[in-house]
């Protein structure tokens, strides 16, 4: 569990979580809980007869589930607290070895981090699964992403947690993976079910990844993909939170969808970026070559899809809905997948935005008002972060001070 901050202090802890990751990560377990059928019960049933340690468990965190309504409502963060607090209750009345009330105070903040990460992932997931990205049957707002801490990893289907170089590869067929290099069986599911995997590249990293039809995706820092074993034979569809460069490889019969938290982008081949940050305050999509076609998730009969050409950008906004397009020099907004930047006339705290999502750096002002600077020039990002300071504080004429090793306040 390198992926979260608490692991490494409280070992304890860390038992629990490794043990409700196996399942609370398999999209087939929230299948199992909210639209059972024939072959989820028989395959928990057997799961549970070959695992009897785990049979209460299970069936508990089932039920806390099911009351959680999540078709319904949208989660408020003291309930899914509360959840993670019964289940580490339950655990505790299981006997394992965790000494919650020692470490309650303690650890809970950083539990609950974690398990809302997995919650959320897991919920995303059982959507994606079952087809149902749509707005009657998911609230999108209570599905945010935010991006832990530590090394990427790649979550399978059959729940195996890979974890991957700071700069990753990836290489998906049917069966397996090619993770860095090193091959990956993938041992649920049939070779033509199109079950869903995640790949996580927290800040601080980056991954390309090579999906089952030859598109290539490059994964910023600060991200993740849900995307599936294989495509469905109508349509392929993936979901993407933080930001993305596609080059989708052609087929006109099967369209390919990217999915964000805000708009889907529609594609037939074509080489474009997406930009779907959860804390940023706009999604901003532009295009390099071919063709793509964006709509808003709440889009009625009447509203028709934005059409977008070749260096043209389309940014909507989550405040009010709109979405404007510009003519813009697509350079500028690609050139992080090369590990470079480009800026021209851009605020100084974007561009700090960025730097600290790519380096996982704090970069505090002392005065707000300085992050409104406009700025332009080129930053390589291929060296140490206290090359790309220093090329900063020159470029705007101001000093970062270091406050300790991932900090600094520009003054």
């Amino acid at each position: 569990m390198s992926g979260f901050g608490f692991s490494l202090h409280y070992t304890e802890t860390s038992v629990l979580m490794r043990t409700y990751n196996d399942y609370i990560n398999d999209p087939y377990f929230m299948k199992w809980v909210f639209q059972p059928d024939g072959a989820t019960e028989k395959y928990w049933a057997n799961y549970m007869e070959n695992n009897p340690d785990e049979k209460k468990l299970l069936l508990y965190v089932r039920e806390e589930l099911c009351n959680l309504k999540l078709k319904n409502k949208e989660l408020t963060g003291y309930e899914k607290n509360l959840l993670f607090q019964k289940i580490l209750k339950k655990k505790n009345q299981q006997s394992v070895i965790i000494r919650f009330r020692h470490y309650s105070k303690k650890v809970l903040p950083y539990a609950a981090v974690a398990f809302l990460f997995l919650l959320t992932g897991s919920v995303l997931m059982y959507f994606y699964l079952d087809g149902r990205f749509t707005k009657d049957r998911i609230n999108y707002a209570a599905l945010e992403y935010t991006s832990p801490a530590g090394a990427p990893r790649l979550i399978l289907s059959d729940g195996t947690d890979v974890p991957l170089k700071k700069n990753s590869t990836v290489k998906c067929f049917s069966r397996e993976v090619v993770a860095d290099n090193k091959n990956v069986k993938i041992s649920s599911g049939s070779s033509n079910e199109p079950v869903p995997n995640q790949l996580i590249v927290p800040s601080g990293n980056r991954s390309k990844i090579t999906l089952s039809d030859n598109t290539v995706v490059y994964l910023n820092a600060g991200s993740k993909l849900i995307y599936p074993s294989v495509f469905k034979k109508d349509t392929r569809e993936v979901l993407l939170f933080g930001e993305a460069f596609f080059e989708v490889a052609k087929n006109k019969h099967q369209p390919f969808i990217v999915k964000t938290s805000s708009i889907d982008i529609e594609v037939l081949g074509t080489h474009f970026d997406v930009s779907a940050y959860s804390d940023d305050n706009q999604v901003q999509t532009v295009l390099v070559e071919g063709a793509v076609a964006v709509k808003k998730h709440d889009a009625s009969v009447f509203n028709r899809k934005v059409l977008l050409k070749p260096n043209q950008m389309l940014v909507f906004s989550k405040q009010t809905k709109n979405m404007v397009v510009n003519n813009v020099d697509a350079e500028y907004y690609t050139l992080w997948k090369d590990g470079m930047l480009k800026f021209e006339g851009e605020e100084l705290k974007q561009v700090i935005k960025k730097i600290e999502r790519f380096y996982d750096l704090k970069i505090a002002f002392d005065d707000p008002s300085k992050g409104e600077m406009k700025i332009s020039g080129k930053l390589s990002l291929t060296g140490n972060p206290a090359d790309v300071i220093n090329y900063l504080s020159v470029l705007t004429k101001m000093n970062f001070e270091k406050t300790n090793e991932e900090s600094y306040v520009l003054k």
